[in-house]
């Protein structure tokens, strides 16, 4: 069985390549057959050779990382292990844990010392399906499965990665409460995310900014639970803050804008003393200092949040499963495996007339020719 996979070769350098999918899963791991991937604001750095990891771009590579896709074949262990069986659809993590190292058997395996990723390994390696663009990707033992509701659509499915981000930014790092008043920095997929996450823990004001051309994802994020929203461009974010806020300043910030340090710089002024601000967005190798005194003199909680956990991802597949959000508005764009280039400038912003917010990737889609679904 043979199986097409988008292949990045270099910056800006993509083709369609076909791989021979392996007669038999490997030990401890499933064939799975991908039914949609999510598109990451990675993919585009790793697309334009600004990734600030040097690890994400290791071409010839099939990217894609936010994984749902159908069990074509299983080994039994992992059958016992996951707790799905072939037809079963799932998310599938991007990170692989090797399951030897002291973090991975203190159950913390997201600061595994030896993964591997889906994305981030060479094609010359193996099958060379280690990526989510593509028909079929061969599931390695240390994987992370989840089962998808069957109410849940592929494209909603597809925004688990992002979904279980806003919760770990959220709920985990920012400690979001009952009563706070957060500042989201960005409305993007991962910032509307965290605006519904808000509103499920029962914040009292969601403040979500964006800029002028965002007009439309402001207005669809009180959809998602904001309160209020700020034109950063027309309006002062740290004054609208403590104008909602009656003076006393956001008890959480959570800044998901990617290279924006003014960004961060607002969310410090913005929240009160004692007060959390959560970094997520990654803010590049140039980033410019930050107000650090402003951090030190107000005692400030200044906090790191990359990627996500398996409770926050739990937390998101179940959301999606409720159904209290309308996260089919966020998929604005949806292309085959034959006009994946053209998806991943979309959630880059290249395409004139075109805004984006959440992308996704269905390999089985007939070409449209750079059009969408």
């Amino acid at each position: 069985m043979k199986s097409r996979a988008v292949v990045m070769t270099a910056p800006r350098q993509m083709e369609l390549q076909e791989f021979e999918v392996p007669d038999s899963p490997p030990a401890g791991g499933a064939i799975l057959k991908v039914l949609a991937n999510g598109v990451c604001g990675s993919d585009y750095d790793i697309y334009t050779g600004q990734a600030d990891d040097p690890g994400h771009a290791t071409f010839p590579m099939v990217p894609g990382h936010e994984i749902v896709g159908e069990i074509h074949a299983i080994d039994p262990v992992a059958e016992r292990r996951w707790g799905v069986s072939v037809g079963a659809r799932v998310a599938v993590e991007g990170l692989v844990f090797c399951g030897q190292c002291t973090q991975c058997h203190f159950g913390d395996p997201f600061r595994c010392v030896d993964f591997m990723g889906y994305s981030k390994t060479k094609t010359t390696v193996g099958h060379g399906l280690w990526g989510g663009m593509a028909e079929y990707l061969v599931l390695q033992p240390g994987s992370r499965v989840l089962p998808i509701a069957d109410g849940v659509s592929d494209e909603d499915a597809a925004y688990w990665n992002a979904l279980s981000n806003s919760f770990n930014w959220g709920r985990e790092a920012g400690g979001i409460t009952a009563g706070d008043s957060v500042l989201i920095l960005g409305c993007g997929q991962r910032g509307l995310g965290v605006a519904a996450v808000a509103a499920t823990l029962g914040a009292r004001h969601i403040i979500v900014t964006g800029l002028t051309r965002d007009a439309y994802k402001l207005e669809l994020a009180r959809e998602f639970g904001a309160t209020h929203t700020i034109d950063v461009e027309t309006q002062d974010t740290v004054a609208e803050v403590k104008r909602i806020t009656g003076g006393r300043g956001a008890d959480v910030a959570v800044d998901s804008t990617p290279r924006s340090i003014q960004a961060t710089v607002d969310g410090v002024r913005s929240v009160r003393r004692w007060g959390t601000v959560v970094v997520a967005g990654n803010k590049g190798r140039g980033a410019a200092e930050l107000m650090l005194d402003e951090v030190v003199l107000r005692s400030i909680r200044l906090q790191g949040a990359a990627g996500r956990t398996d409770t926050s991802t739990r937390m998101a597949l179940e959301m999606l499963a409720e159904g209290r959000f309308p996260f089919h508005k966020l998929h604005s764009h949806t292309v085959g495996l034959d006009d994946a280039e053209y998806g991943i400038r979309l959630l880059g912003g290249e395409i004139p007339g075109e805004q984006a917010i959440h992308v996704t990737i269905a390999p089985w889609l007939a070409p449209a020719s750079g059009g969408t679904r």
